[in-house]
């Protein structure tokens, strides 16, 4: 009896978990993004014969039109977009053969986005591409790779996926998006859904991270200076006959590094080393929820400054973002683009969902702002707060679900030490003033004062 009782139970308890763990993807599908609310495009017959004809090709392998027809007025419509994703946004199957024509689909389609981007700006595209996301995430889980087998050889093949077009056109429409109140909402809204429930959703942190990251222009004003003065000197090597093809990496307010000359230069303890992370950027530094006097000294890793694939560059010792991890990781989105690729787009891969291990390093606002990575979706909450992407109501309202709020531990603004200081106009005016008085003194009131006392001096 006991025994058939806990049987039940665990039962239960699984169908419970398995709920739990789909619930927020499957209950959007289910309303907010079930087909009934799909946003109509009022296309004309015609035009809706020709977008059938195309995705039936494509259903049949054949995207040779995609490649070859130039710039048209219905395959480069927000309308052919949408019902492009409506028809291919699940896999045919989750096997190699299913995910191979997936990954064909979505890389024919962000070919073709990335020489005619314009398709893209129709607002009532958010739908479509969001729905398009959830299945992927739901179905596929931040899946980036499946394997393939080519003449009894299995191959390792880049997923090119939903994931991949959202973070495009986030970047494309975050103009858009930021000066419209209520689109910047709805956008909010679904990439923070259910976020409170830790680690079930790492994907759309780093959407909702990225929106943050395009709403900051005075860090994004410096790294284009800093672009500039490296551009000048690399055209000054030039003319030195110093021409290097791949230079190495170098560390800018969205990659943050500190190269150490020797080991025994580095940092003795977190609240040094993130000072000079921060100040070595021109950034200001706020750490959330870590306590600096409990958190170890950081460890110098080894890295590869190589810029390019295909060169080895020089290896440096550095303090980063992983000096405080148990185990080094790649724990950062990453752009890249395979060899060979027609389309100009990039593959997004973003990091390991079930990290919690160590700190993380965001720049928002010429302010590196430090968390630890077990606390990210705490942090992205914050983060939206920060950056005014959603108002203290708001706030509230996640807290009351369950996202903890992170305080403040250390902080620190920017002191440059190269900076003159600067005097006030008024000190400026009196100054000159005095100056004048003095001048005057000297060149007319004191010979007059000479000469009197000569004449008086005389018997």
């Amino acid at each position: 009896m006991n025994k058939t009782i806990l049987i039940i139970i665990g039962l239960v308890c699984a169908v419970i978990s398995a709920a739990a763990e789909n619930k927020p993807e499957k209950s959007l599908l289910e309303t907010t993004f079930a087909m009934q609310y799909a946003p109509s495009f009022n296309e004309s017959a015609d035009a809706f014969s020709s977008i059938n004809t195309v995705i039936n090709q494509v259903r049949g392998g054949y995207g040779g039109t995609l490649v070859c027809e130039p710039k048209n007025d219905i395959l480069d419509s927000p309308a052919f977009l949408a019902y492009y994703l409506r028809a291919f946004s699940q896999p045919d199957s989750m096997d190699s053969n299913g995910l191979k024509n997936y990954d064909y689909r979505f890389e024919r389609i962000l070919t073709r986005l990335s020489r005619f981007p314009d398709a893209t700006k129709d607002p009532r595209l958010d739908w479509d591409v969001f729905r398009a996301f959830l299945i992927y995430e739901n179905s596929l889980k931040g899946q980036e790779y499946y394997y393939s087998e080519e003449n009894g050889i299995k191959c390792g093949q880049g997923l090119s996926s939903p994931k991949d077009l959202l973070w495009s056109y986030i970047n494309s429409n975050s103009e858009a998006i930021l000066k419209d109140a209520k689109r910047l909402k709805w956008w909010t809204d679904n990439l923070a859904q259910d976020i409170e429930n830790f680690g079930q959703y790492p994907l759309r942190v780093w959407y909702a991270m990225e929106l943050v990251a395009l709403s900051d222009q005075p860090t994004a004003k410096l790294i284009a200076e800093q672009e500039q003065a490296a551009e000048k000197s690399r055209e000054s090597d030039k003319k030195k006959g110093k021409d290097d093809m791949f230079p190495p990496l170098t560390p800018n307010p969205y990659n943050l590094f500190m190269v150490i000359d020797e080991k025994d230069d580095a940092p003795r303890t977190f609240k040094e080393a993130i000072q000079k992370v921060a100040q070595s950027q021109k950034l200001g530094y706020e750490c959330w929820g870590i306590d600096p006097d409990k958190t170890p000294a950081p460890k110098v890793l080894s890295e590869d400054l190589s810029s390019h694939g295909c060169v080895f560059g020089p290896i440096v010792n550095v303090i980063s973002q992983e000096s405080w991890s148990t185990k080094e990781q790649y724990f950062r989105v990453s752009l890249f683009r395979p060899i060979g690729r027609r389309g100009s787009y990039y593959d997004i891969s973003l990091p390991d969902k079930t990290s919690e291990d160590g700190v993380f390093f965001f720049t928002y606002n010429l302010t590196l702002y430090v968390w630890p990575k077990a606390r990210m979706n705490d942090a992205v909450i914050k983060m939206l707060l920060k950056s005014n992407l959603i108002d203290e109501t708001t706030y509230k309202t996640y807290l009351e679900k369950g996202i903890k709020p992170l305080e403040i531990t250390m902080s620190g603004k920017l002191v440059q030490a190269e900076d003159k200081p600067t005097i006030p106009s008024q000190v400026i005016t009196i100054s000159l003033g005095m100056l004048m008085l003095f001048i005057m003194w000297v060149v007319i009131f004191l010979p007059i004062r000479l000469i009197l006392k000569y004449k008086n001096s005389k018997p």
